[in-house]
């Protein structure tokens, strides 16, 4: 089951993007994303989060069409975000894309949504976050991501708590074959695909796949499968 939780940092419902969430068989909103999945055409299965942010034109729409809701107190040990990504889990999701978990004005909840693909929960789910113009993925030993992508797409390669071994790529510029990736290092910063078919695929330890659209490229080229 592919679950789409749509984040609080808005999103621009550009068609590329729509294309990607498109066959979506859940959708869950925290808080301020459902403004985010209304305008892409996803109306939420479900509303999670405090409610601190918001808009009360977005909550009424939300309430006239009796989405359900699932209210926190405001003074929480975890975020929106992160209860919407527990609550994915509990319904049987197993692929999570997260749109709108990155960038905006708050760097830590940036942040904060990267280093919640390391839960211990998510291994062998497929979690990525996605905007308009970057996707995150985490891979952790014995894994691979494949995806089709364009001509001049930048491919970041991270590794994340230590090395990442056994570094193998297909259809970038750079290729890896079996390198070892240090953790801090930023020998995989900017790697560039030059074929629509893209792989990484990691040996062992974990290792960041970063994806941004690249100089030209304004929307998302999509492949088959969730995003």
């Amino acid at each position: 089951m592919w679950c789409v939780i749509f984040a609080g940092v808005p999103v621009r419902p550009t068609p590329g993007l729509r294309a990607r969430l498109a066959g979506a068989d859940r959708v869950l909103a925290a808080d301020a994303g459902a403004r985010s999945a209304l305008a892409c055409g996803l109306p939420p299965d479900l509303l999670i989060g405090d409610l601190d942010s918001i808009d009360a034109e977005t909550l009424a729409a939300l309430r006239r069409a009796g989405t359900p809701q699932e209210v926190f107190p405001r003074e929480k040990a975890a975020t929106d975000g992160e209860l919407a990504l527990t609550r994915a889990r509990a319904l049987g999701a197993l692929a999570i894309t997260v749109v709108g978990g990155l960038g905006g004005s708050r760097a830590d909840h940036g942040l904060a949504n990267v280093l919640l693909l390391s839960r211990p929960e998510l291994a062998g789910m497929r979690v990525t976050l996605l905007d308009n113009a970057n996707e995150v993925a985490l891979l952790r030993g014995g894994e691979h991501w494949d995806w089709t992508g364009a001509p001049g797409e930048l491919v970041s390669l991270l590794p994340l708590g230590g090395p990442a071994e056994g570094v193998w790529t297909r259809g970038l510029r750079w290729p890896l074959r079996g390198d070892r990736l240090e953790a801090g290092s930023t020998r995989g910063v900017s790697n560039e695909a030059v074929a629509a078919a893209v792989e990484v695929r990691l040996a062992a330890g974990q290792l960041l796949v970063t994806r941004a659209l690249g100089p030209g490229q304004a929307d998302w080229v999509v492949g088959p499968g969730p995003a």
